[in-house]
């Protein structure tokens, strides 16, 4: 299980100091699939990074409380996360090419998983790695496993990520904008993949996505971010069919529809706030149709006014 309690997220005080995750508060029980939401900038994929210990931390400074299976992982240092990444946690990056070593094949990426983590016969890791390679829906993993990356497509090399993030069979898997650059016709298959693999090992699993879409595939929950804040979170179907929060209900509007015609396509006004931009109530109030002078002034709270739905707003919909 993961317990993630008041995690903050800033820059260093000599880069500003300014907080890019803020106060958020999320959990997660054994094979539950949770997608998180928002605009560029809403501090989504700094969470993800958050949950692996991969935060640059000549850069970032990150307080708060994350457990994971029970284990606190507040103050764990790099040798004590070179144990956890890949057994009880791993990552599918959003750039299969960039999270792939260029002139080592696949198959002695894959074994090197392996290798971090258990003294087997290097002959068995091979055997694990091609029944792994076979396990993501290659037909002939014993010749995918000579490859190197430039000899695979795009679907091929996140689907080989995947394979070596799921290896280990860990208990959560964040995927940060795992599909983003991959054909339509492929998107399906990877999260399709990932939900196969969920399932399997009864992992939980984090999907980072700009895209609502995919989050339908995927999420049993929906966790919706601005400004480095959960604005809402709730089961998908019911943030899908009745969000409460403006931001929430703007991002589903931006939807494409089928039959929409070109210059249809409503649009949220304004721009996401930096994270240097300070405010004393609501920071999606300047964009919204809705607010008052409270939501100027007050920060709404994240509360639970319907069960498992949590929102944070004063003039909620």
């Amino acid at each position: 299980m993961l317990a993630v309690q008041d995690l903050w997220v800033r820059l260093k005080p000599s880069l500003g100091g300014h907080p890019i995750v803020r106060g958020v508060g999320l959990q997660l029980q054994p094979g539950e699939r949770i997608a998180i939401v928002g605009e560029s900038g809403s501090g989504k994929s700094t969470v993800a990074l958050a949950l692996l210990g991969l935060l640059p931390r000549d850069v970032m400074q990150q307080s708060g409380s994350l457990t994971l299976d029970g284990e606190d992982l507040s103050d764990a240092g790099e040798d004590d996360w070179h144990t956890i990444r890949g057994r009880k946690v791993a990552m599918v990056f959003q750039d299969p090419a960039g999270a792939l070593n260029p002139v080592l094949t696949i198959g002695e990426q894959l074994v090197e998983v392996y290798r971090a983590h258990d003294d087997r016969p290097r002959a068995e890791q091979r055997q694990l790695a091609v029944q792994q390679l076979a396990a993501m829906g290659f037909a002939d993993p014993d010749r995918i496993i000579g490859l190197y990356p430039h000899q695979m497509s795009g679907g091929m090399k996140q689907r080989a990520v995947i394979a070596m993030a799921t290896a280990l069979h860990p208990g959560l898997i964040v995927a940060d904008e795992p599909t983003t650059a991959l054909d339509p016709s492929i998107r399906a298959q990877i999260l399709a993949l990932l939900v196969q693999k969920s399932e399997a090992d009864r992992s939980s699993l984090v999907l980072v996505t700009h895209d609502l879409a995919e989050t339908v595939r995927v999420a049993h929950r929906i966790a919706v971010f601005y400004h480095g804040r959960m604005v809402e979170v709730g089961p998908a179907e019911r943030i899908l069919a009745r969000s409460r929060h403006p931001y929430t209900r703007a991002l589903l509007n931006a939807r494409p529809q089928p039959g929409q015609r070109a210059g249809e396509l409503p649009v949220i006004p304004g721009r996401p706030p930096l994270p240097s931009e300070q405010f004393p109530g609501c920071a999606f109030a300047p964009r919204c149709s809705r607010a008052g002078e409270s939501c100027h002034k007050t920060l709404p709270e994240l509360t639970e006014i319907e069960p498992n739905h949590a929102y944070a707003c004063h003039f909620p919909l």
